[in-house]
């Protein structure tokens, strides 16, 4: 059988609702990165045609990260009489950022075989091609805006003692993580790693997702590394967001919600 020759890059794009702003979002994403194939992941919510849902894809071995299965006895009822009327809370979501990201990967790695992938969400404003704006981590496993390591920055809200207890004891010697989730760059090695690691060892299931990935590729003694200090005020992790009047220059800009 023809192997498949792989792609440069594979653009992972995670939204939630199918509105004008994600729309748009996802319009600049295509029209300045011609070629590169993006594979849509909805995170549960509205679908795009085309698109896959994470929704459908947690079963199998990636059950076990669904809402509801981990809390199918008694004393959670009252939890899933909620999962039942509202659906998941959105901590579930906040937890889980990531698994969009593995999960369509797992589902399109044969068919959309790539070297490298980066992770867009619905509120990235992408006016960028993505292989000159991630030019400087290209060859890395987990390229981003900033690495936390808990001997350095101890003081990173997830290094607390509680998400030290949701990971494996294996993880806590390689206490990694990486904020933004959003505009993160992963090579194909890593992404299988991760998913391999996260189907085999489900004490991973209540690790926020931003320790989850930094933690998993640390352990594998992969290659961590940040983007240089003139891009990462594009990518933003926390309040105010970007307006659109403040965009000028081209770069992946996160968090661009109007």
């Amino acid at each position: 059988m023809h192997k498949m020759k792989k792609h440069e890059l594979v653009i992972i794009f995670c939204y939630h609702s199918d509105d004008s702003v994600t729309r748009r979002n996802l319009a600049v994403l295509k029209e300045n990165n011609p070629g590169t194939p993006v594979v849509l992941i909805s995170n549960g919510g509205d679908t795009m045609h085309g698109s896959l849902n994470s929704k459908k894809l947690l079963k199998k071995k990636w059950r076990p990260y669904a809402p509801y299965w981990p809390f199918l006895k008694f004393k959670n009822i009252g939890y899933l009489w909620h999962l039942y009327k509202k659906g998941p809370p959105k901590e579930y979501f906040w937890l889980n950022a990531d698994l969009p990201l593995y999960l369509a990967y797992d589902k399109t790695r044969k068919k959309i075989p790539s070297k490298r992938y980066v992770f867009v969400e619905w509120d990235c404003y992408c006016n960028v091609d993505l292989r000159g704006f991630y030019k400087e981590v290209w060859q890395a496993d987990l390229g981003g805006r900033h690495f936390f390591e808990q001997a350095k920055e101890p003081e990173w809200d997830n290094f607390i003692f509680n998400s030290r207890r949701s990971c494996p004891p294996v993880a806590k010697e390689h206490m990694v993580g990486v904020a933004p989730l959003a505009g993160i760059l992963l090579s194909e090695r890593a992404l299988s790693l991760i998913c391999q690691e996260l189907k085999k060892n489900y004490a991973w299931v209540n690790t926020f997702c931003e320790l989850r990935v930094g933690a998993i590729v640390s352990q594998n003694n992969l290659r961590l590394q940040s983007l240089p200090d003139h891009k990462k005020k594009y990518l933003r992790d926390k309040v105010p967001v970007w307006e659109m009047s403040e965009i000028n220059e081209r770069a992946v800009w996160h968090m661009v919600k109007e």
